[in-house]
């Protein structure tokens, strides 16, 4: 690492130990891009995510109680 490139890493690191909040935030951020590695991979994610949770909507209904598929047939389509 370049001497300018330490002084950085020093800087940030103070600033981190400084500043919890901006820490907690770094940290969330970085475990986002590990999960993430591009801004489409979180966004078809979030799709997917949307799907099932549709899915399960029409599963469970309002009753809370499962329902066959035949049951909410007319509803899938939609």
């Amino acid at each position: 690492m370049s001497a300018t490139g330490q002084l950085e890493s020093e800087q940030l690191r103070a600033a981190l130990e400084a500043n919890p909040e901006l820490r907690d935030a770094w940290q969330e951020a970085s475990a986002y891009r590990e999960t993430f590695a591009t801004p489409e991979a979180a966004r078809a994610a979030t799709a997917l995510v949307g799907d099932r949770n549709r899915m399960d909507a029409l599963f469970f209904a309002a009753s809370g109680r499962p329902r066959g598929i035949g049951a909410r047939g007319s509803e899938i389509g939609s």
